[in-house]
């Protein structure tokens, strides 16, 4: 007997590329009458939601929120046991559904999902990322500590047991998630070879544009972990790249720091040349695996931007520190003032 499956995907202002999606949502090799399609168009200003309404499909509309608030929307409309996420900058195969729910062998897995595979291979830019993703993806275990937001189902009794996706995380709701999956002894699977279409970012402002918000979150992550549970665990990111993920922003801007330093005090410029080693090797394994699969344009791309993208990274979390302080320290002097 097929289990009942839902897939609830976020959209906003995707009015060029949803017709695609919801149609390979509907051509799914999967009996109609267990597969529930949710969309939920979170607050699209460019006819996104019209262009929904004329496919066989749930529409739910709300408040432009960000893809956790509409995550949670969708899968607390839904009446299936398991729930699956896409978004709109991907695109499933037929089987995707299938496959996904195949992973769910054992009550303890609490999450499955996939990967990527490039839909935009026109772009450098893209190509650059795909092949970073895929290097990492090589190398990790079955068993991983997050998964991609746009190839992934979770059992209904944790979202529920959870309350869904962390509305005040930004692009870190999913890791605040599998970290809560885990913590609880449930297992997050993974299957490489499951692969949807992925339109990634081809602008380069755009994208460190999203990097810095990207770090903001995670940091606030952070912080919201800390206050709630009392300890400071390592949150992974989708490629599961662990304390490097986690460190190498700060390493960049302590590098850019230096270098802008040492132009007034000429003493710091010894270390220029160690902050740089570290810094920049900390990238060079990937580039090497990228050139010997035979991408030299891809290698040439990643150590830029990845350098790039760690100093977006880097800002975005600072700021995203600061702010938390500033509210920690202010949470604490109104708790003061309440006790006299």
């Amino acid at each position: 007997m097929n289990r009942r499956v839902a897939v609830v995907v976020p959209v906003y202002n995707a009015a060029e590329s949803v017709r695609q999606l919801v149609e390979a949502c509907l051509a799914q090799d999967y009996p109609a009458a267990c597969l529930e399609l949710i969309f939920v168009d979170d607050g699209s200003i460019d006819g996104t939601g019209k262009l929904l309404s004329s496919y066989p499909v749930t529409l739910l509309s709300r408040p432009n929120g960000g893809p956790a608030c509409a995550r949670n929307t969708g899968w607390r409309a839904a009446r299936a046991e398991i729930i699956g996420f896409t978004t709109d900058r991907c695109l499933p195969g037929p089987d995707w559904v299938a496959r996904l729910v195949d992973l769910f062998d054992a009550p303890k897995v609490g999450a499955v999902g996939g990967s990527y595979r490039l839909a935009n291979p026109a772009s450098g830019l893209a190509r650059c990322l795909q092949g970073e993703l895929e290097v990492r993806r090589g190398l990790l275990p079955a068993r991983v500590q997050v998964l991609n937001s746009g190839n992934v189902a979770y059992r209904r009794t944790l979202l529920e047991a959870l309350g869904g996706f962390p509305e005040d995380c930004g692009p870190a709701a999913d890791a605040m998630l599998a970290a809560a999956i885990v913590q609880r002894g449930y297992q997050l699977r993974l299957d490489p070879l499951l692969r949807v279409g992925h339109r990634w970012e081809e602008n380069l402002g755009a994208y460190l544009q999203s990097q810095v918000r990207h770090g903001y979150f995670r940091s606030r992550a952070y912080w919201r972990m800390w206050e709630k549970e009392g300890r400071l665990g390592l949150l992974h990111s989708a490629d599961d790249s662990g304390w490097l993920d986690l460190l190498h922003p700060h390493l960049t801007l302590v590098f850019l720091g230096l270098g802008i330093a040492s132009l007034r005090f000429s003493a710091l410029q010894p270390w220029l040349l160690p902050a740089a080693v570290v810094t920049i090797g900390l990238l060079l394994p990937a580039a090497m695996v990228l050139a010997e699969r035979r991408k030299p344009r891809e290698a040439l791309w990643f150590v830029p931007v990845a350098l790039l993208r760690s100093l977006c990274r880097g800002v975005g979390m600072s700021a995203g520190h600061l702010a938390c302080w500033v509210e920690h320290r202010s949470k604490a002097r109104q708790a003061r003032r309440r006790r006299f």
